[in-house]
């Protein structure tokens, strides 16, 4: 089975849950969990080195995290909608 694509991991300050992206774009405008900030948003690059078999991981600026735009979260539908 193959894997999915993360390139992008998102953390946020005194909150246990990783979220991971494909994208950057996906990984700066997405929206806080309830209860979080986006000051409390932590971007980081993750990718694999063949060559040298070596994990890195890239913290992103955090002016570029915190002056994104973020895009709302949907508001899900119900059957009865």
């Amino acid at each position: 089975m193959a894997a999915s694509k993360v390139n992008y991991l998102v953390i946020y300050s005194g909150h246990s849950q990783v979220y991971g992206c494909s994208s950057k774009k996906i990984a700066l405008e997405s929206a806080p969990p309830e209860g979080c900030s986006i000051e409390n948003k932590k971007v980081l690059f993750i990718t694999f080195e063949p060559d040298t078999n070596n994990l890195s991981v890239y913290k992103i600026d955090d002016n570029e995290v915190q002056s994104a735009d973020i895009k709302e979260k949907k508001e899900k539908k119900t059957e009865n909608e």
